[in-house]
């Protein structure tokens, strides 16, 4: 997989917007530039929004300058986004794939963020991918349900996962254990199982 530098530098002016790739260095444009051949835009790991994570508190959305571009999911030392570093590239199907949130509210407490309709940037964001079909997984109950909505989802072992038509594209949405809360509660004897069979699904649909 490999994703065009033109691409690349278009996401770079989204806030949510990173990519599941940490090579040695501050992550930021500059590196996303020199992996691209790494990169992945058909997956795309989707959280709910960002945390202050002591940067800054606010209930307004922020710009790609206010954090550091590509900076969301790569603050240093960060319990959650070295977990996610290990886990993620253990398989090959998910390492390099682009990661985005929801919402671009900045708030620790998510259960204070409100998911309403699907945002415009989320849209903007998978067409510049430029690709037509995605698979998206959700970190987290809160924004699968939200896009669920009143469809019944399919199940394999313990990953939930449905079909949704969006912007013209076909989308499988998968769900997974949000990071936060594996490492928390030392989940990760679920959480990688999760992974890998999001991974096997995965292959068989774009591989």
């Amino acid at each position: 997989m490999a994703v065009n530098q033109a691409i690349i530098k278009k996401l770079a002016g989204y806030e949510t917007a990173s990519w599941a790739i940490w090579p040695e260095g501050k992550f930021g444009l500059d590196l996303a530039l020199s992996h691209s051949e790494e990169l992945n835009g058909k997956v795309i790991f989707l959280g709910i929004n960002k945390s202050t994570g002591g940067i800054r508190k606010t209930s307004e959305p922020t710009t790609p300058q206010s954090h550091g571009i590509f900076h969301n999911f790569h603050t240093p030392n960060h319990r959650g986004d070295l977990f996610l570093k290990e886990s993620i590239s253990k398989f090959n199907s998910l390492r390099g794939a682009f990661m985005t949130d929801y919402s671009e509210v900045v708030e620790s407490d998510s259960s204070k963020v409100i998911l309403e309709k699907i945002p415009q940037k989320l849209i903007e964001q998978l067409e510049i991918l430029e690709e037509k079909d995605f698979s998206i997984i959700c970190f987290g109950d809160k924004v699968f349900n939200h896009l669920l909505g009143k469809s019944s989802p399919e199940k394999k072992n313990e990953v939930k996962y449905f079909n949704l038509e969006l912007a013209g594209k076909n989308i499988t949405v998968y769900h997974i254990y949000h990071y936060s809360y594996v490492v928390r509660y030392k989940k990760s004897d679920k959480f990688l199982p999760m992974l890998q069979t999001i991974s096997e699904l995965i292959e068989a649909k774009h591989l």
